[in-house]
């Protein structure tokens, strides 16, 4: 099954990455090699970012409309 990735928002410490990918938003993070599943839509993947602290790391995504 091949993943299309129509969006990339890179971390501000350049290991950690929110990909939008067949739908989904999905948060990577190299440093320890985990994948989260952040939600559907944009407000979901804002709201699971904020839950896990990440705000100050995403923030050109955070304030995205």
């Amino acid at each position: 099954m091949e993943a299309e990735i129509t969006q990339f928002w890179c971390g501000n410490d350049l290991k950690e990455h929110i990909i939008m990918s067949n739908g989904e938003f999905i948060l990577t993070d190299a440093k320890i090699r985990k994948v989260a599943n952040l939600g559907k839509t944009i407000r979901d993947a804002k709201r699971k970012i904020e839950e896990l602290g990440k705000n100050n790391n995403f923030l050109d995504f955070c304030r995205q409309d």
